[in-house]
């Protein structure tokens, strides 16, 4: 799976050690790679987070 973002806009992030063991063990059971998971993670919290900012902020989704 190619990814949608640029090479540019790599990001590094230190995790802590509790979340990347969490991450290293969905990696075994899924076969993505940890980079997967987070971009995964990330996309599906702005989209359920995208409709409550619509509704709290007053404007229309």
């Amino acid at each position: 799976m190619k990814s949608k973002f640029h090479p540019a806009v790599a990001l590094q992030i230190r995790l802590p050690l509790e979340l990347r063991e969490k991450l290293e063990t969905m990696k075994e059971k899924t076969g993505k790679s940890v980079n997967q998971i987070i971009v995964q993670m990330v996309e599906e919290f702005l989209n359920d987070n995208h409709d409550n900012d619509m509704e709290d902020s007053g404007m229309p989704a």
